[in-house]
């Protein structure tokens, strides 16, 4: 029995190895995920599309700017708020402009940004078109659809007040005044 013994002592020995050896590349596994993960995730760039609709003949361009996700120990530039890239903001949500009145300095801009899931198309009204031509007939005029997320940028160059609506949604209304 005494061989016997030493036989089953000898397995289970190889058992604690086998056990232990399991554990350990376990935890290193878990280790290396974890650090992957964390350093895949620094090179992923997300997008925030931002059309920038300018008056003036022709002006139409769109800007894509990168935005970086943070992550520990690496130094990221800050965006430009939506709501700095104009002089006056204006948020386009499920019921309608916000604010739907605004009052702006000859040469000042307006932001349109959907802050709602339906699209929105931004149009000068018929009776009271903004003067000054644009890519799509009046400058003030986002040439089609908008959705989440997205902008519509346009310089007035023309005082006076200027009534639009959303092509889509026509019970939406709003007026820029400028002066």
């Amino acid at each position: 029995m005494d061989g016997e013994s030493k036989v089953v002592g000898a397995l289970g020995g190889r058992k604690k190895i086998i056990f232990w050896s399991v554990i350990v590349i376990v935890v290193i596994a878990v280790i290396l995920y974890v650090v992957f993960g964390i350093l895949l995730r620094q090179n992923i760039p997300s997008y925030v599309t931002v059309a920038n609709m300018i008056g003036g003949p022709g002006a139409t361009t769109t800007t894509v700017v990168k935005q970086s996700i943070p992550t520990i120990g690496v130094i990221t530039q800050d965006l430009v708020p939506i709501e700095k890239m104009a002089d006056t903001a204006i948020d386009i949500t499920s019921v309608g402009f916000s604010p739907s009145a605004v009052t702006i300095k000859q040469g000042g801009s307006v932001i349109w940004t959907v802050r709602d899931k339906n699209t929105h198309w931004i149009i000068s009204t018929s009776t009271n078109q903004y003067p000054e031509s644009g890519s799509c007939g009046s400058a003030l005029n986002s040439c089609g659809a908008i959705g989440l997320g997205q902008s519509f940028r346009m310089v007035f160059n023309k005082t006076g007040t200027w009534n639009y609506y959303d092509k889509l949604h026509p019970q939406f209304t709003g007026t820029v005044v400028v002066q």
